[in-house]
């Protein structure tokens, strides 16, 4: 398997986990988003997939790009190579679901 020089920086992966918070906001429905408040987004994406408003592998995809952001956050350890390529693909898989939900200028 071929290892690739792709890297993420800590403003890439912050841009994505606001990003992600959004997509969060806009699918959680009104009677679920009291809980949202109080809640971590990974406790907000197991909720949202076991609710079935996520599918349960976009929430996976969810979890792994919000993972990343965490240790490069709070350990310093930024991915690259094919980690890296990882989440940046993770993302973009959840950008496509998200974009047959609803408009591109809705979010």
């Amino acid at each position: 398997m071929e290892k690739t020089s792709h890297r993420l920086s800590p403003t890439v992966l912050a841009i994505q986990r606001h990003r992600l918070l959004r997509i969060l906001d806009t699918v959680d429905t009104d009677s679920q988003r009291a809980h949202a408040e109080r809640e971590s987004p990974s406790k907000r994406i197991n909720r949202l997939r076991y609710a079935g408003s996520i599918p349960f592998e976009v929430g996976c995809l969810m979890l792994v790009v919000l993972s990343y952001r965490n240790r490069a956050e709070y350990e310093g350890n930024l991915p690259s190579g094919n980690a890296a390529a990882a989440v940046s693909f993770a993302m973009a898989a959840i950008e496509d679901w998200f974009s047959t939900l609803v408009p591109a200028q809705a979010v």
